[in-house]
């Protein structure tokens, strides 16, 4: 019989905690703003024309767990609105003494806090530790999971070559790549849990036999190790030599074709390295000679200072994922630049080449920036999330110098809030803006820490 009594209770907790989970989740998709605080002053009530009491409220906050809009800690001023239909006690203000002193959890949208709409008691709790427990495990999961390498990892859970690179049994995953390399049927490389990018050589020579080589970044249990393995591309069999010679040297007649086969359909596996340096020799390259080249222009560095400086680990995945395009031409004597620029943005918006869409965005000419962050806006991809906080960070500390130009680095700066909104759903709301500074720069500096916490970087794989 206790036993059982034991087994009812603890069920109607398991089924009371499942409940307000529920709630909460629903709460917390709805609001704006969402804090642990303690109310430490309620002004005196003042009544608008309609009779509706209204107070101003100083929260000192504790935790803030969502938050859309920018507010000043750890003291918030909340405008409370109380209506007779909503507080059926005859001073108006106990509906909310009743909260002083004490942490509450609240769920308030940005309309509640303004004092648009009116604060119910159904968005406040007693914050006690299982509410803490709820909340945080909510937070988490609602935070944007951003994971670059994780797109389209489809091997099965025995995969032989995942099972290999995870035990570091390279003998054998040499053997797997030497024998799937040409199997057209085969997934594809970056479709392995165990390997986090590839990088392609960018060309192979026109005539056979060609040679070209793969950089890999394989996963293992305890380190990520870089590879590099090379390929000859197509092969020439050539038998009787002797034949075709005489026969030109004698009669000036070439008969090499039918002494000899090609086939450029062939990979042959030539060399399997790891622990090399290859792959940060060639991250090196991509860096100073093709993104950088890409995203500024020489003969107008002088007006607009030098581009963003772009970090590794964007580079790595515009190589690994995007590929090279040719954006880059000297456009020193070309009056329809901001057009060109335009086109190759298109370009790769209609191809949705996110990272290097990025890039783009990095420019040094603040039009052309701006018009690639409309782009990453329609594509609305969260993974462009981080770069686009680095390029805030950036651009909030370095200005252009030619003030002729301070128009069209404010509407970089308002697309990049326009775009970070569509991207978090941060709201940009008016501040008191210092003299001397940009409205849209300060308002920037204000939402890159909430944009950093409504992010979380997950592994690269999830077996």
């Amino acid at each position: 019989m206790k036993n059982c009594i034991i087994v009812i209770l603890l069920n109607f907790i398991f089924q009371y905690s499942n409940a307000q989970n529920k709630i909460f989740d629903s709460l917390y998709a709805q609001s704006d703003l969402v804090f642990v605080g303690s109310i430490t002053h309620i002004s005196g009530a003042f009544v608008d024309d309609v009779g509706t009491e209204n107070y101003y409220v100083t929260i000192q906050t504790d935790t803030i767990y969502k938050q859309h809009f920018f507010v000043n800690q750890p003291s918030l001023q909340v405008h409370w609105v109380i209506t007779n239909t909503q507080c059926k006690d005859e001073l108006l203000s106990s509906c909310i003494t009743k909260y002083k002193n004490k942490k509450n959890l609240f769920f308030l949208t940005s309309q509640q806090v303004h004092g648009i709409d009116g604060i119910p008691d159904s968005v406040i709790f007693d914050f006690d530790s299982s509410i803490k427990t709820s909340i945080d495990s909510i937070c988490e999961q609602q935070k944007i999971h951003i994971n670059y390498f994780n797109q389209n990892k489809i091997c099965k859970n025995d995969c032989e070559l995942c099972t290999n690179i995870k035990l570091q049994n390279w003998k054998k995953v040499k053997k797997y790549i030497a024998h799937h390399i040409h199997k057209k049927n085969e997934i594809g490389w970056m479709q392995h849990q165990r390997i986090k990018w590839i990088l392609p050589d960018r060309a192979i020579l026109a005539s056979l036999p060609s040679y070209m080589g793969i950089r890999f970044l394989f996963v293992t249990d305890t380190a990520d190790i870089e590879a590099y393995i090379g390929f000859q591309v197509g092969y020439i069999k050539t038998w009787a030599s002797w034949a075709p010679y005489l026969a030109y040297r004698w009669c000036g007649v070439q008969w090499y074709k039918y002494f000899s086969i090609e086939n450029v359909d062939t990979l042959i596996l030539k060399s399997f390295v790891v622990n090399t340096n290859f792959s940060k020799t060639y991250l090196q390259f991509e860096k100073e000679y093709q993104y950088t080249r890409m995203t500024s222009d020489t003969a107008l560095q002088k007006y607009y200072g030098m581009n963003m400086i772009l970090p590794d680990n964007y580079i790595l995945m515009a190589s690994a994922f995007d590929g090279e395009i040719k954006f880059y031409e000297d456009y020193k004597t070309m009056p329809d630049y901001i057009q060109r620029g335009y086109k190759y943005i298109d370009e790769l918006l209609l191809n949705k080449k996110l990272y290097l869409l990025c890039f783009m965005a990095a420019h040094t000419h603040p039009e052309i920036g701006k018009y690639a962050l409309q782009a990453l806006q329609k594509l609305n991809d969260n993974r462009c999330i981080p770069f686009l906080i680095e390029l805030a960070k950036y651009r909030n500390h370095v200005g252009l110098s030619e003030e002729k130009y301070i128009l069209e680095e404010e509407k970089f700066e308002y697309q990049l809030l326009a775009t970070m909104q569509t991207l978090t759903g941060c709201i940009n709301e008016p501040q008191s803006v210092p003299m001397g500074v940009s409205g849209n720069n300060f308002d920037i500096s204000l939402l890159i820490p909430l944009w950093e916490k409504k992010i979380r970087i997950e592994k690269y794989f999830n077996r």
